[in-house]
């Protein structure tokens, strides 16, 4: 949308004059009602005045001719009417010339003849981009949600990083840019703001830059950045926006989208373009390892086949443009991709993708899914439902806002558009992991050594299994898992990751028996966990780390607080190793000994929580004291081992451990009795 500006014959300063003395006001000509505007070209047009009132003009990459609007009288009434022209010497002289101020020569390029012809100064010509006045008008109405941030979730164990809309031209003009240097240094800055806050991977939304120029030059400067974690390279993810086609309005679509996938490919970034990304490593030394299911192999492939395909993938992004078949009033027929697309191709490559989001949808319906797109969901999705579990994150219409329930997950409120200055990255999380047995159906299946291997790395907890057993069995039911290996003198034995434990029954009394077992387990820790949880995130309000492993949360390197999973006690102490470790009264005489820093803020905090008992660390008359005691017993150590196996059954419900005594009808009581048991036979074993 360009600012109106006016040009006259004569001086600029006659059109206020004219106005103040036709109606009396000051106000400018183009901020006036039609009614005043209509009694200024009058009053011109009677008196004979030489000069005319032009509004917007330049080129029309749509239409390949220059254009200017003029404010005239029709009917007696104050019309902006356009005017067309392909010669560009009868549009500069109906313009008498005035061919830079708050004009776009977008997609146009100047020859050397014209250049000389009339002394066109090309330092002057502004070619950026447009704006549409339905986007302002988004951003107008929406600026607020701009703030919205995400707590993390600790439903999910992985944040992802996301931004959309950098529209970088913008950028320029928010900072005020005067020179190519001053350019560069903005891009230099938004590079290295993306690059300090990126997590394991970003994803990078499309309307970037218009410039194709600006676009390698940011990409450039992306790639140059070390992150914090300099051993760990993040994966940047890009999809593109209807304004990156504009640098390239006559090259075919296909063409204009392997120009871009090959600049991020030169720099080891990748285009999400109708193809699929999936992680299939999250253990190598440099990063996580994605590979890259191409669209034509994605379109070919049955859904039964991209299922097996993904059977191992910890993390899938598919996505594209997406584009805007389905929206009537803002589509190619408003110039979006000005004149790349037509409505017709935008149609169709809509349908294309619709037809792939189904597919994906169909096939890896319990998969951790990530849908990029640039459109926003009503403009490409035909029949508006999105798949459960599914995280669904997109720009375009600078309109921001989210909703997460859960299943339902959009994520289109990190837009930065046209008029914000600041650039920051958001995040939401998601799990990665994988099931390997997932498509097996209840009962008890022979399994190899490898599969029992594949499904640990699934649930990130990597095991080392080199014994040797004659057969090894997997229990399911009801998304339960227990694995039972056997001997060749028909011994059994429990697998508790790379450990065994004797059993003392044939294994179908295990199958029958497993859900109660793991009802009772979850029913007692679901409690607990909670607790856990609430606790850790005090840790995080005062600094902590609030790391949980086990029945431990960290506070930081050396100190920490146990949680006894039998009756909630908290105990802190700081630990120079499992054995060297040094109790304290109560917590705030470990972080005043030992922490003064986060003691402060602890203080800070209570004093906001003033006759609030929301905080789960208990406070009320808690007396600083400077005395310890020494204790070298690692029995809280093994005690948190054996809860982190029976976390498994809530988080992962795999049973890795088994009291027969306790597989009766599932309580919360039955729960409390495996727990103490099993705490108690693992200390007698020490």
């Amino acid at each position: 949308m360009f600012k109106i500006t006016l040009w006259l014959t004569r001086s600029s300063s006659y059109l206020p004059r004219i106005v103040k003395k036709t109606i009396q006001s000051e106000t400018p000509f183009e901020n006036l009602c039609s009614l005043d505007q209509t009694r200024v070209l009058k009053y011109i047009e009677k008196n004979n005045r030489r000069f005319s009132i032009l509004a917007e003009r330049g080129y029309d990459i749509l239409k390949k001719a220059f254009f200017a609007f003029r404010f005239e009288l029709v009917n007696d009434e104050c019309q902006k009417i356009r005017h067309d022209f392909t010669d560009f010497g009868e549009f500069f002289a109906f313009v008498r010339g005035d061919i830079y101020k708050h004009s776009c020569f977008y997609g146009y390029q100047f020859s050397k003849k014209e250049i000389k012809k009339y002394s066109i100064k090309s330092s002057k010509i502004n070619y950026d981009a447009l704006s549409f006045d339905v986007i302002e008008q988004n951003e107008s109405d929406l600026c607020a949600v701009e703030q919205t941030t995400h707590e993390t979730d600790e439903d999910y164990d992985c944040p992802v990083a996301y931004i959309t809309d950098l529209h970088l031209l913008h950028r320029f003009i928010a900072y005020h840019c005067k020179t190519n240097k001053d350019r560069h240094l903005v891009l230099r800055m938004i590079a290295e703001t993306i690059k300090n806050d990126c997590s394991r991977f970003c994803l990078i939304g499309g309307d970037i830059s218009s410039d194709f120029s600006i676009y390698q030059s940011f990409v450039s400067y992306l790639a140059s950045y070390q992150t914090p974690d300099r051993f760990r390279k993040p994966n940047l993810f890009f999809t593109l926006g209807n304004h990156e086609l504009w640098s390239f309005p006559d090259k075919p679509l296909d063409e204009t989208i392997n120009v871009y996938r090959w600049v991020l490919k030169g720099e080891g970034m990748h285009l999400v373009q109708n193809n699929l990304f999936y992680c299939v490593d999250t253990s190598t030394v440099n990063g996580d390892c994605w590979l890259e299911l191409p669209a034509d192999e994605l379109e070919r492939l049955s859904e039964n086949e991209l299922r097996a395909k993904m059977r191992d993938a910890y993390l899938i992004i598919f996505g594209g443009m997406g584009f805007a078949g389905n929206n009537t009033t803002f589509n190619a027929n408003q110039g979006i991709y000005r004149g790349a697309v037509d409505r017709a191709q935008e149609i169709k490559e809509c349908e294309k993708f619709n037809e792939l989001h189904r597919k994906v949808s169909r096939a890896l319906y319990d998969k951790n899914v990530i849908v990029f797109t640039h459109m926003p969901i009503d403009d490409w999705l035909l029949d508006k439902k999105t798949t459960d579990g599914f995280v669904y994150v997109n720009g375009h219409r600078h309109i921001n806002k989210y909703f997460d329930d859960g299943k339902t997950r959009i994520y289109s409120d990190n837009q930065i558009g046209y008029k914000r200055k600041e650039v920051a990255l958001k995040h939401f999380s998601i799990n990665m992991d994988y099931d390997w047995f997932s498509d097996y159906p209840d009962g008890i299946h022979e399994i190899t050594a490898e599969d029992y291997r594949l499904f640990y790395r699934g649930i990130n907890n990597g095991i080392d299994f080199n014994r040797l057993f004659a057969k090894i069995y997997m229990l399911k039911r009801e998304q339960t898992y227990m694995f039972v290996a056997e001997k060749e003198n028909g011994k059994l034995f429990l697998l508790m990751g790379g450990h065994i434990k004797t059993l003392e029954h044939p294994i179908q009394y295990y199958y029958e028996k497993m859900l109660n077992y793991s009802e009772s387990v979850r029913l007692f820790l679901s409690d607990y966990l909670a607790f856990q949880k609430r606790v850790s995130e005090e840790i995080k309000q005062f600094g902590g780390e609030g790391r949980i492993h086990g029945c431990i949360v960290d506070i930081d390197f050396f100190n920490h607080v146990y949680i006894n999973p039998l009756d909630g006690k908290i105990s802190s102490y700081s630990a120079a190793s499992m054995v060297d470790k040094y109790f304290f009264k109560n917590l705030p005489s470990l972080l005043n000994s030992q922490c003064p820093s986060l003691y402060r803020n602890y203080s800070r905090m209570i004093r906001d929580h003033s006759g609030n008992q929301s905080l789960p660390i208990p406070y009320k008359n808690e007396i600083i004291s400077t005395r310890v005691q020494y204790e070298p017993s690692t029995e809280m150590y093994r005690a948190s081992r054996v809860l982190l196996k029976l976390q498994k059954l809530v988080d992962k419900k795999v049973i890795q451990i088994w009291n027969d005594e306790m597989a009766g009808t599932p309580s919360k009581e039955i729960g409390r009795l495996i727990t103490k048991n099993l705490l108690e036979s693992t200390t007698k074993r020490k």
